[in-house]
């Protein structure tokens, strides 16, 4: 960032930094970004169902089982399980990114949903180095596929332990530093 544009922001914004706009953001046709068929959430954050699930709708602290893809703003793939292994957490439990967790309220077993999340509830200004970058807008697609908390019971296995999927891409979970959703601090 050239120093003007520092200054600016800092003038601007104060100390939150120059995050970019969901709204001014050009996001490439094969995201499928439609952010007026999308509902937008008080803390900034972009939610569209893309298929109705038919089962009852999760619930805070539900083991959840997901099939995950995730592409940076300009459509770069960051990570996905697309033919891997469900991805395993508790709903709401801070176990991942903020967005995550605020993003998938209220979506249903079976139900697909599309995410736009800021960087404030992705991995903020310093991102998850070399596959994020600071201050990224994260498009996501998350297919809810199975769950505790749902009427499709199925055994979940416990989340990883590592934040890296097996070929080294960062897991969704909540950025270092940062207090999971609801936590208070």
């Amino acid at each position: 960032m050239n120093p003007a544009r520092f200054w600016l922001c800092l003038f601007l914004l104060g100390a939150t930094g120059c995050a970019p706009s969901i709204e001014k953001t050009h996001f490439p046709a094969t995201l499928n970004v439609d952010l007026s068929a999308s509902t937008k959430l008080a803390s900034g954050e972009y939610v569209r169902d893309l298929v109705t699930g038919t089962g009852a709708a999760v619930t805070n602290g539900a083991a959840v089982s997901v099939r995950y893809s995730g592409w940076l703003a300009d459509g770069t793939l960051f990570d996905s399980n697309e033919g891997k292994e469900l991805f395993s957490f508790h709903y709401g439990a801070g176990e991942v990114i903020q967005g995550w967790d605020q993003g998938l309220d209220g979506v249903k077993a079976g139900g697909s949903r599309q995410l736009i999340i800021p960087p404030a509830l992705g991995y903020g200004e310093t991102g998850a180095p070399p596959a994020i970058p600071g201050n990224a807008i994260l498009v996501g697609g998350v297919g809810a596929l199975t769950g505790a908390g749902w009427a499709a019971v199925t055994a979940a296995r416990a989340p990883p332990s590592s934040p890296r999927s097996r070929d080294g891409a960062p897991r969704p979970t909540a950025p270092r530093g940062t207090a999971p959703a609801g936590s208070g601090g």
